[in-house]
């Protein structure tokens, strides 16, 4: 009993207990903080999907870039279309092939300039090498490269473009170092190599745009940054690169030798891509220019602009050709001054407005469509048929003594006349094009014996092994290249034109010319003087070439002997 009682004493203290703290107010626990969610890393398409750019040159605004990303499998394609407002209109269009490490797989450089379409290919061969490919069409013929190891991760050319830089930022965003090495290539030299490059954090280096961080690109054995590239480290967006010292490639100085000098490079992102400058009309300077067309050697329309001084007429007509590749024709009222003369420019077949195909400027060609203009001059009452003068540099200076010596096998005597430069007596091929491997391009990248070597050996020997075999085209990384321009250097002989020409020849020659070898035009003259020919030869000391400024055909001393000479040969124009 007792114990019993003793029992229920307890239970009912303990429920007491409990009574009296469920009465008190309970202490509430603090709430628990919340975990951010992780920032998710932008993807490469993300980054780079719908980017604009644009890209200066000492202040000057030369071009406008967009960039796009897709995929295709594991694979990352990015491209870039490039708008070039000066120094001359073309698009440049770029497309790499990515692998989940961010290494180019493949790249492809497509440009177009005046309708005529060069390319550059590198493509990645297993893990250790790339295979190359330049399709240039302001050179003879393509120039295929096995092996250069070790592959390039990614392009570096010497035309700008943000498209490399952009891919550098995500590559060293993706790598979480604060430096990092790999190797790039510029598919525009003429034998590249793959070269190494660090992209090092530079945070003593201040941005524009707050919140970028800057980039420094240095190649091994250059004391001072190559390059410096601003980015947003969160984004991974490229906001703009500076390039102070940029030099652009052999072939766009050859173009353009404005672009020579260089300058300093400025590649902006901008939200909206500008309007190409308005073009100005070139004031004719008291001439009148009408259009003017003929059909070409393929059948297909050729046009061109016939410059005519005041007056009446007829008039003696020069027929001035367009320099050598992808380049339109000379504005008929700068090109030359030489009062009382009708000035006809045109262009080559596939150039501009043009009709047919770029040939790679194939001699044949260019010949019979020379012969062609001045048929159709013959038919224009302003000009004097009589006195038709042509006028052609380099491949046109070729071209234009071919043309005089199938005039005088058919009996023609289209021209009267010829001003030439660039020919060479003996066998052009392959002559020519080693000549200015030699005197042009190696002494250009500063080529040892051992690279000199190994590129004429995958041009020149390859070339004459193409031409051995009968090629017309050849496919190389998927790509096809005509050959044809080969097959006529090879089976040009102008000494020999130029030996059966009935009509005053002045052949013109620059003493120091890296692209045509002096003592050859001296042999083409011997050799048509020697026949009885009423050639002239004339040599200019001091000179490395005979084209003059930025829309004029010839130097102004060249200029000056021409004119004496048109005078002397061709007499008095008629006065207004």
């Amino acid at each position: 009993m007792v114990a019993g009682r003793r029992g229920r004493a307890i239970l009912g203290f303990l429920v007491a207990a409990l009574l009296l703290g469920c009465g008190k107010k309970a202490t509430p626990l603090p709430p628990p903080t919340p975990t951010p969610p992780p920032t998710p890393t932008p993807t490469v398409r993300q980054v780079l999907e719908d980017q604009n750019y644009t890209i200066s040159l000492d202040g000057q605004v030369l071009a406008a870039e967009h960039l796009t990303a897709s995929e295709s499998g594991e694979q990352m394609i990015v491209a870039s279309e490039v708008r070039w407002f000066e120094p001359a209109p073309a698009v440049e269009r770029r497309t790499v092939v990515l692998s989940q490490g961010l290494n180019a797989l493949r790249y492809d450089l497509e440009r177009t300039t005046f309708g005529v379409r060069s390319a550059w290919v590198f493509e990645r061969v297993g893990e250790g090498a790339a295979d190359y490919l330049s399709n240039n069409q302001d050179w003879l013929a393509p120039v295929y490269i096995r092996g250069i190891s070790p592959a390039p991760h990614l392009p570096l050319e010497s035309s700008p473009s943000a498209l490399p830089y952009a891919l550098m930022a995500i590559k060293y965003a993706a790598s979480g170092q604060e430096s990092i090495a790999f190797h790039v290539l510029d598919v525009l030299e003429d034998y590249p190599a793959s070269r190494p490059i660090t992209v090092t954090l530079a945070p003593e280096r201040k941005g524009a745009v707050i919140g970028t961080v800057a980039l420094e690109g240095v190649m091994p054995g250059e004391e001072t940054p190559r390059f410096t590239l601003w980015v947003h480290p969160k984004s991974r967006v490229l906001f703009s690169v500076e390039v102070p010292d940029y030099r652009f490639g052999l072939w766009a100085e050859r173009a353009n030798p404005a672009l020579a000098k260089g300058g300093r490079l400025v590649i902006q992102r901008v939200g909206k891509l500008p309007e190409p400058p308005p073009v100005t009309p070139t004031a004719p300077s008291g001439l009148r220019v009408v259009s003017l067309s003929f059909r070409g050697e393929d059948g297909a329309e050729r046009q061109g602009m016939l410059a005519l001084p005041a007056g009446e007429g007829p008039f003696p007509c020069v027929v001035v050709h367009s320099a050598d590749g992808a380049s339109a024709r000379y504005d008929p009222t700068a090109a030359i001054e030489l009062p009382g003369w009708a000035v006809f420019t045109y262009d080559k077949r596939g150039v501009s407005p043009s009709g047919g195909t770029f040939e790679r400027d194939a001699l044949r060609i260019l010949a019979e469509d020379a012969l062609l203009a001045a048929q159709a001059l013959r038919q224009r009452p302003e000009v004097d048929g009589q006195r038709i003068v042509f006028l052609g540099l380099g491949n046109g200076g070729r071209a234009g003594a071919l043309a005089l010596g199938l005039q005088a096998e058919r009996g023609e005597a289209l021209y009267q006349g010829a001003v030439l430069g660039g020919v060479m007596g003996g066998k052009l091929f392959p002559a020519l094009p080693e000549y200015q491997v030699r005197r042009a391009l190696a002494p250009y990248y500063a080529w040892d014996a051992l690279t000199l070597g190994a590129y004429l050996q995958v041009s020149v020997r390859q070339w004459e092994q193409w031409l051995f075999a009968r090629e017309s085209e050849v496919s190389l990384l998927r790509r096809r290249a005509s050959l044809r321009a080969l097959r006529d250097l090879a089976d040009a002989d102008l000494g020999t034109a130029l030996a059966a020409a009935r009509w005053p020849v002045l052949i013109i020659q620059a003493a120091e010319d890296a692209w045509t070898p002096a003592e050859g035009a001296r042999a083409a003259a011997e050799q048509a003087t020697a026949a009885g020919a009423p050639v002239t030869y004339r040599e200019f000391d001091g000179l490395k070439g005979l084209q003059g400024p930025s829309g004029k055909v010839l130097a102004g001393p060249v200029e000056e002997a021409v004119q004496a000479w048109l005078m002397e040969r061709f007499g008095e124009p008629p006065r207004p």
